[in-house]
């Protein structure tokens, strides 16, 4: 089991890549459910396809909010390039995968 002190901060895309949401939770399958909530009624639409592009594990709640804050004053441009070094194709990430690098018993 994870340490109480394991947090992931997270990038959301839109379906074109228009809108990019940029989240901190200490459990990442409610955290992006809650996430995609928020994007949504930010929008006032019903729902829209947000797919998650982008994870990075950190350790400790102040490293995670400071990273969280590092990732959304970033330029457009640079956070694309993070994106695209992370996950070229812009692929959405499964939750189940993600989960098993990070408890790989």
């Amino acid at each position: 089991m994870l340490p109480m002190d394991t947090y992931f901060v997270f990038v959301l895309a839109s379906r074109h890549h228009v809108h990019l949401t940029v989240d901190v939770c200490a459990d990442l399958e409610p955290g992006v459910k809650a996430a995609r909530d928020r994007v949504n009624r930010r929008l006032g639409k019903r729902w829209v396809y947000q797919k998650l592009v982008y994870v990075e594990q950190v350790e400790g709640v102040e490293e995670a909010i400071l990273r969280e804050r590092q990732l959304q004053k970033m330029q457009r441009r640079k956070l694309v390039q993070l994106v695209d070094a992370f996950n070229p194709g812009w692929d959405s990430i499964s939750l189940s995968a993600v989960r098993a690098l990070v408890h790989p018993y």
